[in-house]
């Protein structure tokens, strides 16, 4: 068993999460400006952004992100990575200093729900016609298949 280098090492899962932020160091000038970020991805433990801006490995600040609620809420963060993307274009990711469930949405799981309507009348349908060449009052097919302990 060796290092798998193409194996995804997550812990956790993530989700999708675009948002416009802002990311001001504790080593930035005072007065200075967040620089600007565009988050990609987010879990209770940190988030993965790109940004125009190279930033300095390792340090730590506050990254201002909005909650589902519509908050802005600053959260202490450490750079865990950023390296060049595209001409112009940095990709990298923080970490938070304690974990932030609150930032995390549920997951969206994609229901289609008339064609579960249509699946379910349909069945009831199919379920609930009389046998050819039955009389009015012979079983219908789902008396037929249901199980006796059910009767």
């Amino acid at each position: 068993m060796g290092f798998d280098p193409g194996a995804d090492r997550r812990t956790s899962k993530r989700v999708s999460f675009r948002v416009r932020a802002q990311l001001r160091l504790y080593s930035d000038n005072a007065g200075e400006p967040g620089r600007v970020i565009y988050t990609r991805d987010i879990h209770a433990r940190g988030l993965g952004f790109i940004t125009p801006h190279r930033l300095p490995l390792g340090h730590g600040g506050l990254v201002d992100l909005p909650t589902p609620a519509g908050k802005i809420v600053s959260v202490p963060c450490t750079l865990l990575r950023c390296r060049e993307a595209a001409p112009g274009w940095y990709e990298g990711s923080v970490y938070f200093n304690r974990e932030q469930n609150q930032l995390v949405p549920p997951p969206k799981v994609p229901i289609d729900i008339p064609s579960m309507w249509r699946s379910c009348d349909l069945s009831w349908r199919m379920m609930n016609v009389w046998l050819p060449g039955t009389a009015a009052g012979s079983p219908t097919a789902s008396a037929l298949m249901r199980p006796a302990a059910f009767k």
